[in-house]
């Protein structure tokens, strides 16, 4: 059973920054056709003539992103079932490059959390091992990842 995700259309809603720290919120956003990650700032910016704070994301332009989602609320895997989504369990299966031999943007999360990464089949080379052994490049190291997925397989907004 595949969840229906809670896409919102921007710019008739924004994200708020998190109330804990007032730190910009990460979403997964809709560029086009496609999903990529990115964080949006309510209060980027002071403009003069409206006397107030206007929102920006950090990566795009704002008249780019047709639709946004919390990282924080694509569901994680339920019970080792990984129905909810495509998640994948970590390492019995990890990422691969895409064609071009690029790591892939995915989402990997523990059982609490889950965060943006790339992942690196050949990262590095293990002497003991005698081969290349695969790392996360950003955030988070291999044995807190519990799951992962593709961000290319979370589906889109119908309305995308």
């Amino acid at each position: 059973m595949m969840t229906k995700l809670n896409w919102r259309k921007f710019p008739d809603e924004a994200p708020e920054n998190d109330a804990s720290d007032m730190e910009p919120s990460l979403c997964l956003v809709c560029v086009g056709s496609s999903i990529d990650y990115d964080w949006y700032d309510e209060y980027a910016e002071f403009d003069e003539m409206l006397n107030d704070h206007v929102g920006k994301w950090s990566e795009h332009d704002n008249d780019e992103i047709t639709h946004w989602i919390y990282v924080d609320d694509i569901p994680l895997p339920e019970d080792e079932e990984l129905m909810t989504l495509n998640w994948r369990k970590f390492p019995d299966e990890v990422p691969e490059k895409d064609d071009n031999f690029k790591p892939r943007l995915c989402l990997a999360g523990d059982i609490f959390s889950v965060y943006h990464d790339w992942y690196d089949e050949h990262a590095e080379f293990d002497e003991v091992l005698g081969d290349y052994v695969g790392k996360w490049s950003e955030h988070i190291v291999n044995t807190d990842v519990t799951h992962w997925i593709y961000v290319d397989d979370i589906p889109l907004p119908e309305e995308a």
